[in-house]
C-alpha cells in the first residue's frame, strides 16, 4: 500500500498497526457474536469467511500473493458465502424456514464466476507495488499491457449484441409459449446455435 495506495490510513501513517489490529479483532468478535444469533450454520459460514479472509491477508499465509489461491478465496467469499449467507440469515431473521430459491442460485453462480474477473482486474492498479514485494498476482506476472488492434471492435460488440438480442427474443417466445415441451426443445437447440455462432465470428474478431 505504501507504493500502490499511499493515501490509505496505515500507509499514510494515520493509523498504527496496533490500532488496526485492535479494530479488526474487535469487529471480528462482534461479527461472530451477531452471526451466531442466527444459528449454527450462519455462525459457521461467517467464521469460515473470516478464516478465508485471514489466510488471504495475514502473514505468514498471505495467500493474496498467489494468483490461483487469491481468486479461489474471492470467488468463494464474494460468490457463495455472501449471497447464500445473507439470504439464509434474512430468512432466519424473519423466522422463515430455509428453502432454495432459483433467483439466489442464479445470483450465487453469477457472482462466483464474476468474482474471477474481479480477482484478476483488482490487481491491475497495484502492479508496481506487487512486483516490488514479490506478490505473484496475474497482473504482476504478466503486467498490464495494451495491444492495438487486438479485436475488431465493430464485430466484437455488434456481433455479441446481435446474439444477445436473438437470445432475448427466443426467451420471450419460450415464455409466450408457456414453457411447453416443444418450445423448450426449440429454445435448447437455439442455445447450441448461439454456441456455434461464437465460433463463426471468431475469425473476424
Amino acid at each position: 500500500d505504501s507504493v500502490n495506495k499511499p493515501f490509505l490510513p496505515m500507509a499514510a501513517g494515520e493509523l498504527s498497526a496496533g490500532t488496526a489490529w485492535a479494530i479488526v479483532v474487535l469487529l471480528a468478535a462482534v461479527g461472530i457474536g451477531l452471526a451466531s444469533t442466527f444459528g449454527a450454520l450462519i455462525g459457521s459460514l461467517y467464521t469460515f469467511g473470516l478464516f478465508l479472509g485471514t489466510i488471504y491477508s495475514v502473514p505468514p499465509f498471505r495467500l493474496k500473493r498467489f494468483a490461483v489461491a487469491a481468486f479461489m478465496i474471492i470467488a468463494t467469499v464474494r460468490g457463495f458465502l455472501l449471497n447464500f449467507g445473507v439470504y439464509h440469515a434474512t430468512r432466519a431473521a424473519l423466522q422463515l424456514p430455509f428453502e432454495w430459491s432459483p433467483a439466489i442460485m442464479f445470483i450465487t453462480a453469477f457472482a462466483t464466476i464474476f468474482a474471477v474477473v474481479i480477482a484478476v482486474t483488482k490487481d491491475l492498479p497495484d502492479v508496481l507495488g506487487d512486483q516490488r514485494f514479490g506478490i505473484k498476482t496475474f497482473a504482476a506476472i504478466y503486467a498490464a499491457f495494451a495491444m492495438s488492434g487486438a479485436f475488431c471492435i465493430p464485430v466484437m460488440v455488434g456481433g455479441h449484441a446481435a446474439l444477445a438480442a436473438i437470445l432475448a427474443l427466443r426467451a420471450w417466445k419460450l415464455h409466450s409459449a408457456g414453457y411447453e415441451q416443444a418450445a423448450i426443445q426449440s429454445f435448447y437447440r437455439w442455445i447450441w446455435n448461439l454456441f456455434y455462432a461464437e465460433y463463426a465470428m471468431l475469425p473476424f474478431i
